[in-house]
């Protein structure tokens, strides 16, 4: 199987997302001129979507969930909305019992709860329930369908590897994951026994100095600069003498 089309939504930064997908064959990019929210992208592109149930999928997580037997539970299950669901207690708001959604609580602590991964699988016909403009967030349908109706269903897919990355936090902790552990194969960045990710068109002075973990891209490194657990975007210009541990360093 597979996506035989693909869309991607954005908004801030649109242009360059934009320019980041253009060529890339059975991919569509939709901008939202003013920030739509989570419903109100899906709503938009219900002209895009066909008949089929729509896979969705947050932009600002890494993992390797089977996206492929959720869409199948999903088309077998009768649902309007299958979620992928894991117990991570720092986002466990979904409460569930037996195999049902029953709601969303911000609060939610102890048994019963489970946290969102950002994948689910949807029947186009629910979104349009979502006002056709204006701002939106998806959890409001999803919380009233699950009260009123009951037929969100869910898969857990705890053991799976996810990683949220909304921070630039979140964004350091998940090199500091894949470049200094074991991870399944696929996932972007992970090299057995390479702590240091290094693009051929990077410039290094011959005595910079990098330890721990870390990611260069196509940067200028000045003499005698030291790296510590660090991602350098490409364009960076990091001086000579300087000491950097546990950033992010851009352009």
């Amino acid at each position: 199987g597979g996506c035989g089309r693909i869309l991607v939504n954005g908004h801030y930064l649109g242009g360059m997302i934009e320019a980041a997908v253009r060529d890339l064959p059975g991919v569509s990019f939709q901008n939202e001129e003013e920030e739509l929210g989570t419903g109100g992208g899906l709503r938009r592109a219900l002209t895009w979507c066909g008949p089929e149930p729509l896979l969705v999928v947050n932009g600002d997580i890494c993992h390797n969930v089977d996206v492929s037997a959720l869409y199948t539970r999903h088309l077998a299950s009768g649902n309007d909305v299958t979620m992928a669901l894991h117990d991570l207690p720092r986002f466990n708001t979904v409460r569930v019992r037996g195999g049902r959604v029953t709601g969303f609580d911000p609060a939610a602590v102890g048994d019963g709860t489970l946290a969102f991964t950002g994948i689910h699988v949807v029947n186009p016909g629910l979104l349009d329930r979502i006002p056709a403009k204006g701002f939106h967030h998806i959890i409001d349908l999803y919380a009233e369908v699950a009260r009123r109706e009951g037929n969100i269903g869910f898969v857990r897919v705890d053991g799976c590897f996810w990683h949220d990355i909304g921070t630039p936090s979140d964004y350091l902790a998940l090199h500091e994951r894949l470049l200094s552990s074991a991870v399944p194969p696929g996932l972007p960045l992970a090299r057995p026994r390479e702590s240091w990710l290094l693009d051929p068109e990077a410039d290094l002075a011959g005595d910079v100095h990098l330890s721990g973990w870390g990611c260069l891209g196509r940067a200028r490194v000045g003499s005698g600069a030291v790296l510590h657990d660090c991602v350098v975007w490409d364009r960076a210009v990091i001086p000579a003498g300087a000491r950097h541990e546990g950033v992010l360093l851009a352009a």
